[in-house]
C-alpha cells in the first residue's frame, strides 16, 4: 500500500529538497534590493571599511546598479557602515589617550 499526497504526486514530501548549484557560493538572498539582478560582487576593500569592514558587515556591490547592500538580510548597510566608521574613531581616540598617558608622563599630573 503506497500513501500518495492529495494530489496524487508521488514524490516524497520528507525528502530534502534539491541541492543548490555549487557555483551558489553566498548565502543570503542572492538578489539585490534595489534592481533584482543576481550579479553582484562581494568587495575585498572599501574606502569606509578597509579590509575588515566588507567582510564584517558582509557587503556586497551589485554589478548593474553599483549600489551596495547587506547579502544576509538583503537590506542597505549605510547606518552599520556609520556606526562602524564612529566605533572605529573612538577606538582610535581611545588606543591614543592611552598610549600618551602611558608614555608620557607629564600628562599623568593633568588628571
Amino acid at each position: 500500500m503506497s500513501r500518495n499526497s492529495p494530489d496524487n504526486s508521488t514524490e516524497n514530501p520528507f525528502q530534502s529538497p534539491a541541492a543548490a548549484p555549487a557555483d551558489y557560493a553566498v548565502r543570503g538572498p542572492g538578489v539585490c534590493p534595489y534592481c533584482g539582478a543576481a550579479d553582484f560582487v562581494r568587495p575585498y576593500f572599501t574606502h569606509w571599511g578597509g579590509y575588515i569592514g566588507p567582510w564584517l558587515l558582509t557587503h556586497a556591490v551589485c554589478r548593474r546598479c553599483d549600489r551596495g547592500f547587506n547579502v544576509r538580510r538583503g537590506t542597505s548597510n549605510l547606518i552599520n557602515i556609520i556606526l562602524y566608521q564612529i566605533a572605529s574613531i573612538l577606538l582610535v581616540g581611545l588606543a591614543t589617550a592611552a598610549a600618551a598617558w602611558y608614555f608620557l608622563p607629564g600628562w599623568r599630573n593633568w588628571l
